[in-house]
């Protein structure tokens, strides 16, 4: 008996078979043998006249034109497919003659029940009737051709029978081949369709239990060390409960998915009552047939996909291809889901540096702008330079800001100012977001205020980096001559002698470098009331 997942593909296929094979077949033999039996009623009427013709040709004919078009329209298949048998039983009991008409009718009436029967005991039940029956002609009348015919009418039955039960078997296969492709196909869509991992598993083992009519389904995934294989997706209540409590399977253990995480092949357990391969599970009791399938990616087992199911002997070879095939395309799709989920984290990661990166960016920015204002406000504290003006081909220092300079500096941004004749164009000087200063121009009237803009602005932010420049190199050589005075200091330790020679020589360089007017060393530690901790011997002093 065929059996797929739960459901029993005999049964399944009952009426697919009556009505595309043995129906047919049927049909054929009931018009043969209806058209027989009206032969024999012309000839009978022609031969021994109407009233003496038996009644057997004519309801033989009637009955197959009744079966005939019953089996054609489809209607109460039950009852149709049992006519033949009847009316075989019928004319057995009731032909009493020899005639060899009726043993026509008899062996095709024989044919139609071997190839309308689906149990073969029923057809040899048949078989051996007509056996009987022969052999009791032969014992009544002598004839010798009844036990000859005996074994051609039971060669025939069981031939007819053979062909048409194997007709039936190749169509019943050809369509639970094509179902399950087609629920292959309907996975396969499903799980191409997923790439978060969790979903993926879920959908697929759901959609595997419903497309093939399963008890339960699962998935299992081996840990990073190969040591255990981890429930991670799994149907039902009973699934809710397993992976509640991390339901995992040691890696070789006697069960069906130990077994098959170890050797990368399909493992299955037909009838989980007396094999030694399956491992009860308290919370699936009605498991009486277990199969799972390796989980292989690039060559490297990552996990199994288990399917029960409620009937011992569930799995057949085209279930485990077309399962292999599922699970196949489940590998690959974990694959890529992982992947999927590995360039979300990378993606997440690069937009953290990213953000890190732009706000230290804007960090070094706020101190290199900041450490810009302050080096230019500490250098032209320092400095006698405050500005220049050109009149008349004359230069002349000036400080005095004019309106539209200041208003350039306050909003950065270029600003004119027209007059009868001329007109003042200020633009700020920019270094790094910072303003260093303005340039203010007069021009005449009638020039491209556009032009003189973009000209002034270009020469603005080379004079800001050349400024830039200049101040760095005047900073650089006033370290240099710190240095080089620090250094004389320094070498001209080398002369004294004792603490109080380096004392003076200090104060002495410092002020002629400095232009000290004052100077004093004290040594010692002060005290909190301001007296020295350092007692002098009388010999010397503190210089000052």
């Amino acid at each position: 008996m065929l059996q797929f997942g739960q459901t029993n593909l005999q049964g399944q296929y009952d009426a697919i078979g009556i009505e595309d094979i043995r129906r047919q077949i049927a049909m054929g033999l009931l018009a043969i043998l209806a058209f027989t039996a009206i032969l024999i009623n012309i000839i009978a009427v022609a031969t021994v006249g109407a009233e003496n013709t038996n009644f057997v040709p004519v309801g033989a004919s009637i009955l197959s034109i009744l079966a005939f078009v019953m089996l054609r329209q489809n209607f109460l298949p039950t009852i149709a497919k049992h006519i033949p048998i009847i009316m075989y039983i019928l004319v057995i009991l009731f032909v009493i003659d020899t005639e060899s008409q009726f043993q026509i009718i008899v062996e095709i009436l024989l044919l139609v029940s071997a190839a309308i029967i689906t149990r073969l005991p029923t057809v040899v039940a048949s078989c051996v009737f007509v056996a009987v029956w022969n052999i009791f002609l032969y014992h009544s009348t002598g004839d010798i051709t009844f036990p000859l015919t005996t074994i051609l009418e039971i060669s025939l039955a069981i031939l007819v029978f053979y062909v048409v039960s194997r007709f039936e078997n190749v169509t019943i296969t050809a369509r639970r081949t094509n179902s399950l492709l087609q629920a292959s196909s309907n996975i396969g869509q499903s799980i191409n369709a997923d790439l978060d991992l969790q979903q993926l598993l879920d959908n697929t083992i759901n959609t595997v239990r419903q497309e093939f009519n399963f008890y339960h389904a699962q998935v299992f995934l081996i840990d990073d060390r190969y040591e255990y294989a981890n429930l991670v997706a799994s149907t039902g209540e009973a699934g809710k409960q397993l992976l509640a409590r991390n339901h995992r399977l040691p890696v070789g253990s006697k069960s069906v998915i130990g077994r098959v995480s170890q050797v990368g092949e399909p493992v299955v357990s037909q009838n989980t009552d007396s094999d030694t391969v399956h491992a009860l599970n308290e919370l699936l009791p009605d498991t009486r047939a277990e199969l799972a399938l390796p989980l292989i990616d690039a060559g490297n087992i990552i996990g199994a996909l288990d399917v029960q199911s409620v009937n011992p002997d569930a799995f057949q070879p085209i279930d485990i291809q077309a399962l292999q095939i599922i699970a196949n395309q489940l590998a690959v799709a974990i694959r890529n889901a992982r992947l999927f989920e590995e360039a979300q984290r990378n993606i997440q990661e690069n937009k953290r540096i990213l953000f890190d990166y732009e706000t230290n960016l804007r960090e070094v920015d706020r101190l290199n702008r900041t450490l810009t204002q302050q080096s230019w406000d500490r250098y032209l504290g320092q400095t006698y330079i405050d500005g220049v003006t050109l009149t008349q081909n004359n230069f002349a220092p000036n400080a005095e800001w004019t309106d539209i300079m200041t208003e350039a500096t306050m909003s950065q941004q270029p600003q004119t100012q027209d007059s009868d004749d001329d007109k003042q164009i200020a633009i700020p000087i920019l270094l790094r977001g910072q303003v260093l200063g303005a340039i203010e121009v007069t021009v005449d009237s009638n020039s491209s205020e556009k032009d003189t803009i973009e000209m002034i602005q270009a020469i603005g932010q080379r004079l800001a980096i050349s400024l830039e420049s200049a101040r760095l190199f005047e900073e650089a050589q006033e370290a240099s001559v710190q240095e080089q005075q620090i250094n004389e200091i320094v070498s001209s330790y080398e002369t004294a002698v004792t603490i109080d020679e380096l004392l003076h020589i200090t104060l002495e360089k410092l002020q002629q470098s400095l232009g000290a007017e004052k100077g004093s060393i004290r040594l010692g530690i002060t005290a909190p009331n301001g007296s020295s901790t350092h007692h002098h011997n009388g010999n010397g002093g503190t210089p000052s």
